[in-house]
């Protein structure tokens, strides 16, 4: 189980709070969320805990093929 064990005033951030920060924050748009791709960073470590509770497929990119992740590349980019 994991557990929201920092403070807003807390500059690090654990993967376990990612992790239910981003369930969290895509709970309301659950029925929308069919599937999430990723690429193969360590915040993704956890997951399995976000697609069992968004009900939802995780799927993850091939190293180096950025093109497979294109939304995601095309919004950082603008960032």
């Amino acid at each position: 189980m994991l557990f929201k064990a920092i403070t807003r005033r807390t500059r690090a951030v654990s993967y376990p709070v990612m992790t239910l920060e981003t369930i969290e924050l895509l709970t309301p748009f659950k029925d929308l969320v069919l599937t999430i791709t990723t690429d193969n960073g360590k915040e993704f470590s956890y997951h399995k805990e976000v697609s069992e509770s968004l009900e939802c497929d995780c799927f993850f990119t091939d190293p180096y093929c950025s093109w497979q992740r294109r939304l995601n590349e095309n919004t950082n980019e603008r960032l």
